[in-house]
């Protein structure tokens, strides 16, 4: 029986060694006498390294053999044979599991949306703008598509001129305040969902009802670089969103997957 031991220096070093066989699955066995099986009271044995990866130990003639293993061949290796049915929402263009939890990532073609924003001067005396007791400036205005992908209890989002989606779509920066560049987001004190079983969408709720404020302006607009808020109050009624006025981002949406797994803030 396969035995899961928490991840130790040796481990850890042999990881490594597993990593420079290039293979991602087990199609070359490394031979390494990195662990002491014998402790184990094993044959075999499946590590987990603190960078995610799987390794396979097993003993034969004498010898421990060591290879690596895919996520969705370990998940396999222990699924109890159930299907477990899970409707995915609609827009929804991918959706996986990873050692965290779910990723997905949904798409919303161009449309309108209410936006609050913290109040400024810029708002003054714009048609459509409205203010709440407390000066929070709110309006209605159209927007390019979007693309919001969550895995786990980390987002990102890019924008998107078109009105479907593909893996090679271009992407945009977000012209909106409160969004960085490489697609995080600032999201202040409001408190998010783990992305799988619904928690995107509900993510995407919390993003649109939170206000946004002066931080990550720039570089969002080609005629405005200074600050997106000047092009936002001149769309402020409008139809639709003037996509020749998109910022190009420089990642595509394979990208923007890698990084979100990768961890970056």
């Amino acid at each position: 029986m396969a035995k899961r031991i928490g991840a130790t220096p040796e481990i850890e070093t042999l990881a490594q060694r597993v990593k420079q066989t290039k293979h991602d699955a087990a199609v070359k066995v490394v031979e390494a006498d990195a662990i002491d099986m014998k402790p184990l009271k094993a044959k075999a044995a499946l590590f987990w390294a603190t960078d995610g990866q799987f390794i396979f130990a097993h003993a034969k003639d004498g010898k421990v053999y060591y290879s690596p293993r895919r996520y969705d061949s370990v998940r396999t290796a222990f699924d109890d044979g159930q299907v477990a049915l899970e409707w995915l929402p609609p827009n929804t263009v991918l959706s996986a599991q990873g050692p965290k939890g779910r990723i997905e990532a949904m798409f919303f073609p161009p449309a309108q949306y209410q936006l609050i924003c913290q109040y400024d001067d810029i708002f003054e005396g714009v048609v459509g703008v409205t203010f709440t007791p407390s000066k929070l400036a709110v309006m209605t205005l159209p927007m390019p598509g979007f693309l919001f992908a969550g895995y786990d209890n980390d987002y990102r989002l890019m924008a998107i001129s078109g009105n479907t989606f593909d893996a090679k779509s271009r992407l945009y920066q977000v012209p909106l305040p409160n969004c960085y560049t490489h697609g995080g987001i600032c999201w202040g004190n409001n408190e998010k969902p783990p992305a799988g079983k619904g928690g995107l969408l509900k993510a995407w709720q919390v993003f649109w009802k939170t206000y946004f404020t002066t931080a990550s302006v720039q570089q969002k607009s080609r005629a405005f670089p200074d600050d997106i808020r000047k092009r936002i109050v001149a769309v402020v009624g409008h139809a639709t969103y003037p996509m020749d006025d998109l910022v190009p981002a420089q990642v595509t949406p394979t990208q923007l997957i890698k990084e979100l797994l990768g961890g970056r803030s």
